[in-house]
């Protein structure tokens, strides 16, 4: 019996300021996404730095927050 589960298909979707993201969640106010190349960008409110940047800035455009490297550390 083979209890893996069937391989799925990502589709990327270009959402927000032209970048495709294959995956997204949401907080309370702010969102972020991860890229086909596994980078974190992040946007929203970030009056209490949710947005993981190091800033408390309102951005107009999504941050990259996170590099692909730096998720497997």
């Amino acid at each position: 019996m083979n209890d893996a589960l069937p391989a799925r298909t990502v589709t990327s979707r270009e959402i927000f300021g032209g970048i495709p993201f294959v995956q997204v969640d949401a907080g309370d106010a702010h969102t972020c996404g991860v890229t086909e190349d596994g980078a974190v960008y992040c946007w929203g409110r970030n009056d209490d730095g949710e947005l993981g940047d190091g800033s408390l800035h309102l951005p107009v455009r999504p941050v990259r927050v996170a590099e692909p490297d730096s998720m497997s550390e």
